[in-house]
């Protein structure tokens, strides 16, 4: 089982567009939807009745052209149909009921339902033809009186106000809690990065445009068009458009629980199919899902053109988390320097500039971590990591050996290192080596060992570090760095490995 979090992060202005649209739906279902009575009017018109009566006579009359077996008299019977000059009373109903009599039987009935709905000669030719005809044109008369009295979207009653009222309604609460479900996830973070009024226009619009125009080439003849399900499908095509370079979160729990981060650009659209298989469970009637793919291709029109009037760079969410950035990015004092980018930080964790920023100012050139205040080596712990990760990604290998070096013996290199994979960790080691960043190739080969105890690697990585340090010159500087990796590792057999080079050197 797994459910989806958005970006997972929070968003510094409350979200009230978001909330004013699922407290009107809501209020809308229970208390304005919920005493209207059209259902209830529509499905007491006796031309439903009759109609369906003159379905069945139809029907018979096809089969008994198409197939003309015992089947099509069975079908009369049942139905109830009085057939002149046929007596039921002495009909032989010990015909064959194999699977491929009855599978023959439906057959004909899909073509018969194929045939009346394209208006075929062959069923117009029938004698009961004419009567159904003529119920169908009072029933749908009586229906688009309904549509009108009730303000019913419909091909044939596509006005402004239906088309509103359209928008605030659902077919259940299962349908309408799906709806608000996928609102609430995705459309805050749109309404933070578009604003109020923006976003209220999108979602209104730009979802409403879809589903009217749904309802203008679908002439079926069913009663009514409804729900969000278009205006929330235009909010998830915004949330693509605008975030695509971010991640999802997505929640798994089954035995155990676990988050774990997707790519926007390439899993959005899974999450719009799940979507789509909600709505085809909770709906009672027909998906329209031609108003959802439209509702999701205008919302992506409406967020790419958005986002190309207004462009924040990839690191950042919004414009405001922008704005701040270029407010405080050039203040010289550290402290507020600090206090003001991790509150940018606290609405979005993962931007990159901010962090690289923040971290340049922990550690200004050339000085040691160990010299940090504690507040100061906290927040560096924590950011250090991707940051790593990030520099090793973009190739910036010259940046990434000088950190490391940086770093106190003190701190875990197998935690530092935690975003490494076990083939990620093993390149380092080969990188470092071809680049005579013999220290680092230690430490790398430190992390592999502690972090992946059991691994068959580990006797060859060990030769690898004899090898290495055959070849470092033992200076005072490189000896006091392998005594302090032999003292504080926790791999016994790394130890034993430098304790022996570092005894033959005498030190």
């Amino acid at each position: 089982m797994f459910f989806p979090l958005g970006l997972g992060f929070k968003t510094r202005t409350f979200p009230f567009i978001t909330w004013l649209i699922i407290i009107s739906c809501s209020l809308f279902h229970y208390f304005v939807q919920e005493k209207r009575e059209y259902e209830k009017e529509y499905m007491s018109l006796q031309t439903h009745q009759r109609l369906e009566e003159a379905h069945n006579y139809l029907f018979y009359e096809y089969c008994k052209q198409n197939l003309g077996n015992g089947l099509c008299e069975r079908f009369a019977w049942e139905r109830g149909l009085m057939i002149q000059a046929q007596d039921f009373s002495s009909l032989e109903r010990d015909f064959s009921l194999t699977h491929s009599a009855i599978a023959e039987f439906g057959k004909v009935y899909e073509n018969f339902l194929a045939s009346l709905d394209q208006r075929a000669q062959e069923v117009r030719e029938l004698p009961s033809y004419t009567i159904y005809k003529s119920l169908m044109t009072r029933l749908e008369a009586q229906t688009q009186k309904i549509r009108e009295k009730y303000h019913l979207l419909h091909h044939d009653n596509l006005t402004a106000t239906a088309l509103l009222l359209a928008v605030f309604s659902h077919e259940n609460f299962l349908h309408l809690a799906g709806n608000m479900l996928f609102l609430f996830i995705f459309g805050r973070y749109v309404e933070a990065r578009m604003g109020r009024a923006a976003y209220g226009l999108l979602y209104l619009i730009l979802g409403s445009a879809a589903l009217g125009l749904y309802a203008y080439v679908n002439p079926q003849p069913f009663l009514r068009i409804l729900g969000a399900s278009a205006n929330v499908s235009a909010v998830m095509g915004a949330f693509y458009a605008l975030f695509f370079h971010q991640k999802l979160k997505i929640f798994f729990f089954y035995i155990a629980s676990k988050i774990a981060e997707f790519p926007v650009k390439t899993y959005m659209f899974f999450f719009f199919m799940l979507q789509e298989f909600v709505y085809s469970m909770t709906a009672e009637g027909n998906v329209a899902y031609f108003a959802h793919a439209l509702g999701l291709a205008l919302g992506m029109g409406g967020g790419f053109l958005w986002g190309k009037a207004r462009p924040v760079p990839k690191d950042f969410l919004y414009s405001e988390e922008l704005r701040r950035w270029n407010k405080i990015k050039n203040e010289p004092r550290k402290e507020r320097f600090l206090d003001q980018a991790m509150d940018i930080l606290k609405y979005n964790p993962h931007n990159k500039t901010v962090i690289s920023a923040v971290i340049a100012r922990l550690v200004p050139e050339d000085q040691d971590f160990a010299s940090l205040e504690l507040e100061e080596e906290i927040l560096l712990r924590e950011f250090l990591p991707g940051y790593l990760h990030d520099l090793y990604r973009k190739g910036e290998l010259t940046e990434f050996f000088k950190t490391i070096q940086q770093v106190p013996h003190s701190w875990s290199m197998s935690s530092l290192l935690k975003k490494f994979s076990q083939k990620d960790l093993l390149k380092l080691i080969d990188q470092s080596i071809d680049q005579e960043e013999l220290l680092a190739g230690v430490l790398f080969i430190q992390a592999f060992v502690e972090r992946y105890k059991r691994s068959r690697k580990i006797k060859n990585l060990l030769k690898t570090l004899k090898s290495i340090l055959d070849h470092m010159a033992l200076t005072e500087n490189y000896k006091y760095h392998l005594k302090k990796i032999k003292d504080l590792t926790s791999s016994k057999r790394l130890r034993k490995t430098i304790d022996s080079k570092l005894a033959e050197e005498g030190a």
